[in-house]
């Protein structure tokens, strides 16, 4: 498997590429990377389940109704449960249909947005409760992941907790390494009001750079003994001659969790031997 998601990651980056041969205009690079992903997505899904870019919303008789917002890749039943509104690549489907929620962006970001007294509109922006000190100046958190993250909690907001989906984020590069986003995680779990494990994505993924778990397990001897009361982030990146490992492990939590959620017992994906040094940080979430 090794082999093969190396020449997966290959033909993913060059798509990626391809693009920008043609325009550098941000919605149309956006637009085509995520289609380029559901592409992708598609090769490791059900043949019964779809894959398009929409919203989940309780009730479609009430304008006022409870939705998510925009989600680039959601995976839903539309057999079983046809889609409140449904277009070639777009869709409005009820919590009962939902199998996952996934993220795409070209560029992943994180930085600090600094308080400047002139700045009059942040009380608009950010409840001052959510504000850090970094160097003696206030701050809060902003960028793409952010906003990511945003959205992947709209979902759980939306969707019954007894209803399992996947979710995750994938970006084809980023701003910020793994450790900068583990070391700042408590901050921007405030800041989102993120209390729970499945308010969270199972991954974030960039391709040939890292990916980083979050999940009541952790890497290493105590690897599959999960804690009911604790949860793990779990940052992975990449050595020498293994730049397929992030996409291989998110690969691999799409398919096995999709088989899990359909029933379907055929073989997994095998993790095989990887030469990986992971980091793993105990996070106080609730897993119940």
């Amino acid at each position: 498997m090794k082999d093969y998601f190396k020449l997966e990651l290959k033909m993913l980056m060059a798509e990626f590429e391809k693009i920008k041969i043609f325009t550098k205009h941000p919605t149309t690079l956006g637009s085509y990377r995520e289609q380029v992903l559901r592409d992708y997505l598609s090769k490791f899904t059900p043949n019964y389940l779809t894959i398009k870019s929409g919203f989940v919303a309780v009730d479609s008789l009430s304008p006022s109704s409870d939705q998510t917002k925009q989600v680039d890749c959601l995976i839903f039943d539309s057999n079983s449960f046809i889609p409140y509104l449904e277009t070639s690549d777009f869709a409005v489907i009820r919590p009962e249909a939902l199998f996952g929620a996934v993220e795409v962006k070209s560029e992943l970001t994180l930085s600090r947005t600094y308080k400047k007294d002139e700045d009059e509109n942040l009380k608009n922006k950010i409840d001052e409760k959510h504000l850090f000190t970094h160097n003696e100046v206030a701050f809060y958190w902003s960028g793409s992941l952010i906003d990511s993250l945003k959205n992947i909690k709209s979902v759980a907001d939306i969707v019954p907790s007894e209803r399992n989906y996947i979710s995750g984020i994938f970006a084809y590069t980023s701003n910020f390494d793994y450790e900068t986003y583990i070391e700042n995680f408590e901050q921007i779990c405030i800041q989102l009001g993120i209390s729970h494990l499945r308010e969270l994505p199972f991954a974030i993924c960039v391709p040939e750079k890292f990916i980083i778990i979050h999940s009541p397990y952790t890497f290493g001897p105590t690897s599959g003994t999960p804690d009911p009361s604790k949860s793990w982030i779990n940052g992975v990146g990449i050595v020498e001659n293994n730049e397929h490992v992030p996409l291989f492990y998110f690969t691999q939590y799409h398919v096995e969790k999709l088989q899990q959620k359909t029933n379907q017992h055929s073989s997994p994906l095998k993790i095989g031997t990887h030469t990986v040094k992971p980091t793993a940080k105990q996070i106080l979430l609730n897993n119940k």
